[in-house]
């Protein structure tokens, strides 16, 4: 999936492409949300992306996005639930997440700032 496409289908938590399991997304969502947020990695790349002073989600670079899509991956590698880890590991589901969190992580910083 390219970043662009997310941009234009305005992803995020409880809004994902069309035929998206997005019960599945949301559970995802909210587990990479809390490890990212738990993990300095996470934390410095988000700082660099603010640093780079864009406004909004319409920015997210692909660095940064490509970064967190890996986080993201490496977020589930040792989850349990194999179903899980498959669904989210996988390079749609893992980039849609990365840019959801990211939206959330912006979102939350203007609210913020």
């Amino acid at each position: 999936m390219y970043l662009q496409q997310l941009r234009e289908m305005e992803v995020r938590h409880n809004h994902w492409p069309e035929n998206s399991d997005a019960l599945r997304l949301n559970n995802c969502f909210d587990i990479a949300d809390a490890t990212l947020n738990s993990w300095k990695e996470a934390h410095d790349a988000f700082q660099r992306l603010l640093a780079k002073e864009l406004a909004g989600a319409k920015n997210i670079d692909v660095d940064t996005h490509r970064e967190f899509t890996r986080l993201v991956i490496r977020a589930f590698k040792d989850c349990e639930d194999f179903s899980m880890k498959s669904f989210a590991t996988n390079k749609f589901p893992s980039e849609c997440i990365a840019y959801a969190v990211l939206v959330a992580w912006v979102e939350q910083e203007a609210a913020n700032g």
